[in-house]
């Protein structure tokens, strides 16, 4: 069959990636907070945490894969084969472990995206409203201004209207 040390390496990759994606996560918090409360100093140095953790991430992923596809070779499965057809061929003892190693990882990376929706979704909000803002406030720039000629120009002022009746 196989030697638990492939299936060991998989489990502790897996469970390294989701610790991982956990403190990410909780960084992704703090981004939001400084955001909301235009911390721009702490939002850089939050943003600096995230990539020096991503860094390892990628490291870990990397050893996941490794460890998985080591595992299709030994199990001689093919390189298509996926999870759970790779887990059916382990013993029971270590199908379980591998299986809920594998839903705890799932279930981080949903809680991320979930995350960064919402940090998207405020943003995207955020400008909406400033462009909307900008557009009441400064309705003649809201569109192209064109010259006589028929081509567009920039605008470089406030207009202006005066009345030649004063």
């Amino acid at each position: 069959m196989t030697s638990t040390r492939e299936t060991e390496s998989l489990v502790r990759a897996m469970n390294e990636e989701r610790e991982l994606l956990e403190r990410i996560m909780g960084l992704e918090t703090q981004l939001k907070s400084c955001v909301v409360e235009r911390s721009w100093k702490g939002l850089e140095r939050t943003v600096r945490d995230i990539n020096l953790i991503a860094q390892r991430l990628t490291e870990v992923e990397d050893i996941r894969d490794a460890a998985f596809k080591e595992l299709q070779v030994k199990l001689g499965a093919g390189p298509e084969a996926g999870f759970y057809q790779i887990v059916v061929l382990l013993p029971e003892a270590m199908r379980e472990r591998m299986a809920e190693a594998y839903r705890r990882l799932r279930l981080a990376v949903l809680e991320i995206q979930g995350l960064n929706t919402t940090i998207d979704a405020y943003l995207r909000t955020i400008i909406q409203t400033v462009h909307d803002a900008l557009g009441e406030l400064y309705p003649f720039r809201k569109g192209k201004i064109y010259s006589r000629r028929g081509k567009a120009k920039p605008v470089h002022s406030n207009p202006m209207v005066v009345s030649h009746r004063l």
